[in-house]
């Protein structure tokens, strides 16, 4: 769109040389030139302008959605101490809420999340206004991890949270990269071996940087653990990795897929 910066200053070079080679008796056909070169620029001033005044109406919007929804979130928590600061690399305040609702209107018994951070303790805060239930969460950095550990901590919410730090290791199985020569990670399976009968499963992990589709073996390894009726939520469909995950995942596995409109993209798998 700001293209149009560079296109007038070529016209300016442009006009310069016909000045310059132009005789007096073309002294008209220069004014048409001219006039067309102005209103072509008044064009593109009124593109860009109609550009950044909806750009800037489009941030407005968001940023006044994810206020809505700190707000709503922060007035169903128990917790005492604040938040650590939402968006950019951490989850954004529309899918803390819809985690929160969701855990508080289900009730599960049993949540896994792949990455922790804040919506560890948002799902560990409504579980314990449940009354029961049990998080199991992996985290593949013990520097992440004990940042995680702390905030449970402070706000006594251990008791409702498995904490896993989970390195990762060599993946085997099934897999979406056709890069024979990429080398595949995953979360240590060990750490999985008492999750059964789970929910919901949240996936925010491990990082985009891993690998290739680096959430997709989070189905392979733990679809056979998922309770009937359970669902699966992907973090990130805003990002091409992640929604093409989610859609084979339904088609391979027979879930439903939703995808849903937040700042980040929200998939919401659920078995047919």
């Amino acid at each position: 769109m700001f293209a149009g910066f560079g296109s007038i200053k070529r016209i300016e070079r442009l006009l310069i040389d016909i000045k310059k080679n132009v005789g007096d008796n073309d002294e008209a056909t220069l004014r048409d030139v001219i006039s067309e070169i102005g209103e072509k620029s008044d064009k593109n001033a009124r593109s860009i302008k109609s550009y950044v005044v909806n750009s800037l109406k489009s941030a407005e919007l968001r940023n006044y959605r994810q206020m809505e929804s700190l707000h709503w979130l922060t007035n169903g928590l128990t917790t005492r101490h604040r938040l650590p600061p939402l968006r950019g690399w951490a989850s954004s305040p529309d899918l803390l809420l819809e985690l929160q609702d969701f855990v508080l209107s289900t009730k599960p018994e049993s949540v896994v999340e792949l990455g922790s951070g804040v919506s560890t303790l948002v799902i560990a805060d409504a579980l314990r206004q449940n009354g029961s239930g049990k998080l199991i969460s992996l985290e593949h950095s013990s520097h992440y991890g004990s940042k995680t550990r702390l905030m449970l901590e402070r706000d006594n919410l251990s008791g409702w949270v498995d904490l896993k730090i989970a390195p990762l290791e060599s993946w085997e199985g099934e897999h979406l990269s056709d890069d024979s020569e990429e080398e595949l990670y995953w979360y240590s399976q060990d750490c999985l071996k008492d999750a059964w009968d789970i929910d919901l499963l949240l996936v925010d992990g491990p990082p985009a940087a891993t690998c290739k589709f680096s959430r997709y073996p989070a189905m392979p390894a733990i679809v056979g653990s998922l309770k009937d009726g359970a669902q699966v939520w992907m973090d990130d469909t805003t990002r091409e990795e992640e929604s093409t995950i989610c859609s084979v995942w339904g088609e391979k596995y027979g879930f439903s897929v939703e995808f849903v409109e937040m700042e980040k993209g929200l998939g919401v798998l659920k078995k047919k």
